[in-house]
C-alpha cells in the first residue's frame, strides 16, 4: 500500500493528534477517521470542527486519550478539519475514500486518474502538499512524476515549487511533513527521482529553509537539532557547503567578528601552506574555486580579521556561483558575499555578488510565474551591470525580455509581447556576445515570438481547426491555456511513458 492509515500531527510542543483511519466502523462507501489527542495535560480536551460536510461525532469517553470520529461521505474530496487543544489550533486534511483511491491510482502511473485528482485542487502543487499527510514518503516522487506527465502547466508548477514543497514539509506539521533527518532524506530522494520536475538536493533543501523561515543562526541550530542531524557531519558534507550557508547567516546578523569566532572552533582542512593554498584558489578554474575557498576557511580564521573576511567573501561568492539550483541557496550566499565584500572594499566581488543575487531572484520568480517581480529583479541586475564593465549586461536584458513578454502573454496582450521579443532580438546584436551563444539566444527569442504570433492567429480565426480540437481534448487546468498532451499509460500499474 502506498497510503498510510495512521499519522501524527503536532499541535504544539507537548500535544499530538494521532489520525487513524477507521473504515471498518462506518457504512460502505464512506471514510472515517479517529482523531486521538495525546498530551501531558491530565485535563486535556479536543475540539474538532469542519468547514465541509464531514460529520464530527461526539467525543468518546476516554479522558486519558480524548478522541473524536470524523466521517466523510463517499464522494467527499479533501476535508479540512480544524483541531483545537487549549489555545493551540491546527488544520488537518482528511481524504475521502474516492480521493485516496485516486492518489493510489496516480502513484501507480494511471494518467487518466490525474484529471479527477487535479479537479479537487486549485493548484497542482497542492496535491503533494496536502495529500502527503496520508501517503508514504517514498511514493511522493511517483505521484509527482505522473502529475508532471499530464501537461506543461502542471509540470511547470511542480518544477518551480519543488523546493518550497520540501521547505513546507520541514517546517509545517500539516499535510506533507517530515520530523526526522531520515524522513527528510527519504522525501528529497523521492522527489529527486521524479522525472520531469528537476533535481532536489538535501543541502539545498535545508538552505531553502535557512534563507526564509529559519533566517537566524539560532533557528537553524534548533532546526537541525529537532531533525536529529549530526551537526559536524552535516556541516562537512559537500566540503563544507552547509557550513558556508551557516556563515552567511552569521555574518549578516552578527557580523564578521562572531563569524570568525565560530569558524575558529573548527579545525578542518588545516593541512598545507596557507599562502600557497590561497594563491591556488585564486587561480583555479571557475568550476573548482568554490571547494578550494571553503577548505581555506578554517585556516583563514586564524589570520587577521580582514584576511578572514577576504577568504569568507570568496567562499560565499564562489559557492553560490557554482551551486546553481532552483533553491534559494545561491541567494543566501550572494547576499552575504556582498555584505562581506563591502566591509573590506572588495568592489569587484561586491558587484558580482549583487548582480548574481538579482539575477538569481529574477530566475526563481520567473519560474514561479511572478513575472512583474521577476522583471524588477532583472532591471536591478541591468543597472548593476551598467556600473561595472566586467559584468555581462546582456544576460539580464535577455532574461527580462523573457519575463516581460510572458507577463504580457499571460495577460492576453499578445501583440505587445511580440513587440518586446522583437526589441530584445535587436538589442542582443548591440552586445559583444560569442556567436554560438548569440545564435542560441536569437533562436529562442524568435521561437517565443512565433508561438505568441500563433496565439494571435488563433484568436483571429474562429473556425474549429484540428489543432483547436486537439487542445479541447487535453487536460486544461484552471488559470492556464497552455496546450497539453495527455500521455496514456501503456500498461496499468506501470510508470507512465513521459517520452
Amino acid at each position: 500500500m502506498a497510503d498510510r492509515c495512521r499519522w501524527d500531527v503536532s499541535l504544539d510542543g507537548e500535544a499530538t493528534v494521532t489520525v487513524t483511519q477507521v473504515a471498518d466502523d462506518i457504512d460502505d462507501g464512506q471514510c472515517g477517521y479517529r482523531l486521538t489527542l495525546e498530551s501531558a495535560e491530565s485535563t486535556a480536551d479536543l475540539a474538532v470542527t469542519s468547514t465541509t460536510d464531514a460529520v464530527v461525532a461526539t467525543p468518546e469517553q476516554d479522558e486519558s486519550a480524548p478522541a473524536v470520529v470524523v466521517t466523510l461521505p463517499e464522494d467527499h474530496g479533501l476535508a479540512r478539519v480544524s483541531v483545537r487543544h487549549d489555545s493551540h489550533e491546527q488544520r488537518l486534511f482528511l481524504p475521502g475514500s474516492t480521493l485516496r483511491h485516486q492518489c493510489l491510482a496516480v502513484i501507480d502511473g494511471d494518467v487518466d486518474a490525474v484529471r479527477a485528482l487535479l479537479s479537487t485542487f486549485d493548484d497542482p502543487i497542492q496535491v503533494p502538499a496536502m495529500c502527503g499527510a496520508f501517503l508514504d514518503l517514498r511514493e511522493i516522487g511517483a505521484l509527482i512524476e505522473t502529475l508532471a506527465c499530464v501537461n506543461r502547466y502542471t509540470a511547470g508548477r511542480l518544477h518551480s515549487y519543488r523546493y518550497p514543497l520540501v521547505r513546507s514539509a520541514i517546517v509545517s506539521p500539516v499535510g506533507l511533513s517530515v520530523s526526522t533527518a531520515d524522513e527528510l532524506k527519504t522525501l528529497v530522494e523521492a522527489i529527486d527521482s521524479a522525472e520531469g520536475v528537476g533535481s532536489v538536493m538535501l543541502l539545498d533543501s535545508i538552505a531553502e529553509v535557512m534563507a526564509t523561515v529559519s533566517s537566524a543562526p539560532a533557528l537553524t541550530d534548533r532546526l537541525l537539532d529537532d531533525l536529529g542531524f549530526d551537526r559536524a557531519s552535516i556541516e562537512r558534507r559537500d566540503t563544507g557547503l552547509l557550513l558556508t550557508c551557516s556563515l552567511a547567516q552569521l555574518v549578516t546578523t552578527k557580523g564578521i567578528g562572531a563569524t570568525q569566532d565560530f569558524v575558529l572552533e573548527r579545525q578542518w582542512w588545516m593541512d598545507g601552506d596557507y599562502e600557497g593554498r590561497k594563491t591556488r584558489a585564486e587561480n583555479l578554474a571557475y568550476s573548482e574555486r568554490d571547494e578550494a575557498w571553503r577548505k581555506l576557511l578554517c585556516m583563514g580564521a586564524r589570520q587577521s580579521r580582514d584576511e578572514f573576511a577576504y577568504v569568507l567573501a570568496n567562499a560565499l561568492y564562489w559557492s553560490g556561483e557554482i551551486s546553481r539550483t532552483d533553491s534559494r541557496l545561491g541567494e543566501l550566499l550572494f547576499d552575504a558575499a556582498a555584505t562581506v565584500a563591502v566591509g573590506i572594499g572588495l568592489e569587484y566581488l561586491e558587484g558580482r555578488a549583487r548582480y548574481e543575487l538579482a539575477v538569481s531572484k529574477g530566475h526563481r520568480l520567473r519560474g514561479q510565474n511572478c513575472y512583474e517581480l521577476s522583471t524588477r529583479q532583472f532591471s536591478d541586475a541591468i543597472e548593476i551591470a551598467s556600473e561595472h564593465e566586467f559584468l555581462p549586461g546582456w544576460e539580464p536584458v535577455y532574461a527580462r525580455a523573457n519575463a516581460h513578454s510572458a507577463a504580457l502573454d499571460t495577460a492576453g496582450e499578445h501583440e505587445a509581447a511580440v513587440t518586446v521579443l522583437e526589441d530584445a532580438v535587436a538589442e542582443m546584436f548591440e552586445y559583444d556576445i560569442p556567436e554560438e551563444k548569440l545564435n542560441h539566444i536569437i533562436h529562442h527569442l524568435e521561437g517565443q515570438k512565433l508561438e505568441t504570433q500563433a496565439k494571435i492567429a488563433d484568436f483571429a480565426d474562429e473556425s474549429e481547426t484540428p489543432i483547436k480540437m486537439h487542445r479541447s481534448a487535453t487536460i486544461q487546468p484552471t488559470k492556464d491555456t497552455t496546450t497539453a498532451t495527455v500521455v496514456q499509460s501503456s500498461r496499468p500499474g506501470k510508470k507512465p511513458d513521459c517520452s
